[in-house]
C-alpha cells in the first residue's frame, strides 16, 4: 500500500480514485515549456559558431604574421610587399620604416573577409636592429 499522507492533496486524491500517469493537457503543457527553452538556447548556437569561426580565423592570421616576421628577419633587405595565400583566403602585407641609425620598424597586416562578409585584419609591428 503506498503511503499518501507526505504527498500534495491532487495527488493522494489521483492515488484514491485508482487513477495515476499524466493527463493529455499536462503532457502538451510540458511539451510547451520544453520547446521554449529549447528555442530560447537556439541564438546561443549561432553567436557559438560565429565565435569560434572568429577564433579560428584570427589564430590563422596569427600564425601568418608569425611566419611573414621570422621570412622577414632573415632578410638582408626587407622591401615593402604582400602575398596572397589562397588556401586560407588571407591577404598579408608588409612595410618598413627605417631610422638613421639602423633600426627598422616592421609592420605585417593580415587581412581576410569572414564568412559574413565583414573584413577583418589584424596586425603586428616588430622592431629589427640592421648594422
Amino acid at each position: 500500500m503506498l503511503k499518501t499522507r507526505n504527498r500534495p492533496r491532487i495527488y493522494r486524491r489521483l492515488l484514491r480514485s485508482g487513477e495515476s500517469g499524466i493527463t493529455l493537457i499536462e503532457a502538451m503543457a510540458g511539451m510547451l515549456m520544453l520547446s521554449m527553452g529549447i528555442l530560447t538556447l537556439l541564438p546561443l548556437a549561432t553567436i557559438s559558431i560565429q565565435a569560434n569561426e572568429l577564433a579560428q580565423n584570427s589564430g590563422d592570421a596569427t600564425i601568418a604574421l608569425q611566419n611573414e616576421i621570422e621570412h622577414l628577419r632573415t632578410d638582408t633587405l626587407i622591401t615593402p610587399g604582400s602575398r596572397y595565400d589562397e588556401e586560407t583566403g588571407m591577404y598579408t602585407q608588409w612595410w618598413v620604416e627605417t631610422d638613421p641609425n639602423g633600426l627598422q620598424r616592421v609592420y605585417v597586416e593580415v587581412t581576410w573577409n569572414s564568412e559574413t562578409g565583414v573584413l577583418r585584419r589584424q596586425r603586428a609591428i616588430t622592431y629589427l636592429y640592421r648594422n
